[in-house]
């Protein structure tokens, strides 16, 4: 009996064995699991121990600010830096997480609190009277950070000037304060210029230059003496407008026939009233006695120039203040008011007129035909002309725009000629304002591109350049005159070449100001 269990259980063993060895040769085994990575060896070919950085991003408050960093397999001795992660509004503490690691696990806390607001800064602006006390109220302003620039306009205080315009700089790391000191302007002064000049041209002198000086100041100034040349003035005096004043003395070499008289007409800026009287080859101790022009609205401070001759030119100055009111046109601008009237008042300016007829009249270098400055009808013609044309006759007044003529309208009345036209340049002939002058014109207005200038027709031209001219013998004729609207400028040709007039000769206005 127990041999026949044995029997049966080496054939089941057997069977089943033949089972298996079929089903091995149909299903190959599955491949074992990768095995997991070796442990680094050391030198000693044991497995070197690692271990593991951690780092925790709390809030100051309590709770988590970001996940934890975990970086294992670190080896003692190995380095590690982490920068810790940005959270709007909070910073971090320590910014960076750096070291070695030891022969140990790593664990470092971060803690997250509230950022600062950046550290800002007040500017503080005082303004104060020299005198004492508040002249406006203080200027702050708060929340400016170091490095910011600032730029304050001082306020303005009727009356008072601020030592500084304008307060600006550069934040420190601190507060700022700084102080306005307003204080009363002194009163506008001006200037008093001499050129000496020699007659044929070039320096005689330096210029002499005064300033400081006050409106109502009086100046008398002696002009130096060079070698071989007599001075024209020989003393320049008179007293300051409210304007800068030049004046230009000329050296000519004296004649061998005698000495000049030499009585010059002038307004208060130094321009011209009236043509000079020149009187020549006289001696010393000769008497003269010269009754000074009329010049209407105006008053000369010499009412007659007398004296007797010494040795050597004399230079007299007589000044005219403008008075009265003043013209139809323009407000404000006295002075020229009224027209001269009929040719036979101008007897009074020294020479008489008779329309038609040529004169003859005292001129800067001598006696001169001034038939050239006859008389004209005041009779403007109805109809746009491109050529000044009073009473028939035409005058060199003419106005130029785009290159070409263009055309204007002529009107007269009380002694003030009004031309209108479009923008552009006026050309005016020196002799045609003597000519109108001399018809009873007192002024001119040029109306146009939307503004309006006024001359007077006598006295306008000034400065170093149209008096060293005009002293060289240059007759009105000579002299050409632009004014152009639109920049306000005025300037004249002579002799070929171009000035420019100084300011003050010439008064531009708006249309606003020019009565209909």
């Amino acid at each position: 009996m127990k041999r026949w269990i044995v029997a049966l259980a080496v054939a089941v063993a057997l069977f089943a064995g033949a089972v298996l060895a079929v089903a091995s040769a149909e299903d190959p085994a599955p491949p074992d699991p990768p095995a997991p990575p070796e442990d680094p060896i050391d030198e000693t070919g044991d497995p070197e121990e690692t271990w593991t950085l951690t780092i925790h991003y709390a809030l100051a408050e309590g709770g988590e600010a970001a996940p934890d960093y975990v970086q294992g397999g670190l080896a003692e001795g190995d380095s590690y830096r982490v920068v810790s992660p940005a959270i709007e509004g909070l910073k971090p503490d320590p910014e960076t997480v750096e070291g070695t690691m030891p022969g140990e696990d790593v664990e470092i806390d971060v803690v997250y609190r509230a950022a600062a607001p950046a550290e800002t800064w007040t500017l503080t602006i005082h303004y104060v009277l020299a005198e004492g006390g508040e002249a406006a109220p203080d200027y702050v302003r708060t929340g400016l950070s170091e490095g910011e620039a600032y730029e304050v306009a001082s306020p303005a205080v009727e009356g008072k000037s601020p030592d500084a315009a304008t307060v600006s700089g550069t934040m420190p790391g601190a507060n700022v304060e700084v102080t306005v000191v307003y204080r009363t302007p002194p009163a506008q002064t001006w200037t008093l210029t001499i050129h000496y000049a020699f007659e044929e041209g070039g320096e005689a002198a330096p210029d002499y230059v005064r300033t400081g000086l006050s409106e109502g100041e009086a100046y008398e100034v002696a002009s130096p003496a060079v070698e071989g040349k007599s001075p024209d003035p020989a003393t320049v005096s008179g007293t300051m407008p409210g304007a800068n004043v030049e004046v230009t003395v000329v050296y000519r070499t004296p004649s061998a026939e005698g000495w000049t008289l030499r009585i010059r007409y002038l307004l208060e800026d130094g321009s011209e009233a009236a043509p000079d009287y020149v009187r020549t080859g006289m001696k010393a101790g000769d008497a003269y006695e010269v009754a000074s022009p009329s010049v209407r609205f105006m008053a000369a401070d010499k009412p007659v120039v007398s004296g007797t001759m010494g040795e050597g030119d004399a230079t007299i100055v007589v000044t005219y203040k403008i008075g009265g009111g003043g013209f139809g046109g323009f407000s404000g601008y006295g002075g020229y008011g009224g027209g001269m009237g009929a040719a036979g008042e101008m007897e009074d300016m020294g020479f008489t007129v008779t329309p038609g007829e040529a004169f003859t009249s005292i001129h800067t270098s001598g006696d001169k035909d001034a038939s050239l400055y006859g008389t004209v009808p005041l009779e403007a013609e109805d109809a746009p002309m491109t050529t000044l044309t009073l009473g028939g006759e035409a005058l060199d007044i003419a106005l130029t725009a785009g290159g070409g003529a263009a055309e204007f309208t002529a009107e007269i009345d009380s002694g003030v000629l009004t031309l209108r036209g479009a923008g552009g340049t006026w050309s005016i002939g020196g002799g045609a304002l003597k000519t109108l002058r001399q018809s009873g014109i007192d002024a001119v207005v040029l109306v146009g591109g939307g503004r309006a200038a006024t001359l007077p027709t006598v006295g306008f031209a000034s400065g170093y350049d149209y008096d060293r001219l005009r002293a060289s013998g240059l007759p009105s004729s000579a002299f050409r005159y632009a004014v152009e609207l639109s920049s306000e400028s005025v300037s004249f040709t002579a002799g070929g070449e171009t000035y420019a007039l100084p300011e003050g000769g010439v008064r531009f206005e708006t249309p606003m100001e020019v009565e209909p």
